[in-house]
């Protein structure tokens, strides 16, 4: 085996280490994001931007805190009455935090899915 065989041999090496070394970090960059994402945000700092999702004009869910049922649940956000919803009924809301993303591979009620059972 050759000097250049060597080197190309262990720079191949190299380069398989730090695409593993890529992809466990790129996977700890999504962990570490979803963590934050899920942190409680006071109403008093923060408000969703995003309140209508604008591809089916529905409102966007939130968990929010209802000090007064001293609860945790889904509600929405209306920007234009700057009020929180529980159920349809105004709730007072001290906190509220993104939902998470949809776990992967669940049905979505999308007719690919199906297909995909299907097959």
């Amino acid at each position: 085996m050759t000097d250049t065989d060597l080197l190309i041999q262990n720079l191949r090496r190299e380069n398989e280490a730090l695409r593993a070394e890529l992809e466990w970090t790129g996977k700890e960059i999504m962990r570490l994001r979803n963590q934050l994402k899920m942190q409680w945000i006071p109403c008093s700092e923060k408000l969703p931007k995003e309140w209508i999702d604008d591809d089916n004009n529905t409102y966007i869910n939130y968990l929010i805190y209802m000090p007064y049922f001293k609860a945790a649940s889904v509600g929405v956000y209306n920007d234009d009455e700057e009020s929180w919803l529980f159920r349809g009924v105004e709730v007072k809301v001290s906190h509220w935090m993104p939902l998470p993303d949809a776990p992967k591979g669940v049905n979505d009620g999308s007719r690919e899915f199906w297909m995909q059972e299907v097959e």
